[in-house]
């Protein structure tokens, strides 16, 4: 493997995400896996490393990339793809993580507030049973104003 099919490889890379970036469609994304495969299998073909120039420019594009999750995700069933093509662990951009929607950050308060209103809820009823329930029985009344709690 020469150098030149390396250098032509990440130039098809870096094309591959301008043109997704245009115009974001599932063959632009596959063309842009499909050109990190390439760059990959060249890599894995080479007895020595490529020049430090070729190596910073592929690093720069990966972080291009993985800028991009959340577009391509938003573009194609990245999940769907993963197991249709069975592309190895280690091939980073077919893994690309879901990014977490912003409201999504704030579930723990959610959460908290639910527990504290369930928490509440569940003491007004028992404090109201103790008070409808007591004397010579339940009645009407108070069966129904327990229904009505629970």
């Amino acid at each position: 493997m020469s150098s030149d099919s390396l250098r032509t490889a990440v130039e098809a890379y870096g094309s591959a995400i301008a043109t997704f970036q245009a115009a974001p469609a599932p063959e632009t994304v596959l063309g842009l896996l499909a050109a990190r495969d390439r760059i990959e299998a060249l890599n894995a073909d080479q007895s020595e490393l490529p020049d430090p120039a070729t190596l910073l420019q592929i690093l720069s594009l990966d972080e291009q990339v993985r800028g991009l999750a959340g577009k391509i995700h938003s573009t194609v069933n990245l999940e769907a793809w993963q197991a249709s093509f069975q592309p190895p662990e280690t091939a980073w951009w077919w893994w690309l993580s879901k990014p977490v929607h912003r409201y999504d950050r704030y579930d723990w308060v959610w959460s908290t507030f639910t527990l504290a209103t369930l928490a509440a809820s569940a003491s007004l009823v028992v404090e109201i049973c103790s008070k409808f329930l007591t004397g010579a029985g339940p009645g009407l009344f108070g069966s129904f104003a327990v229904i009505g709690q629970s």
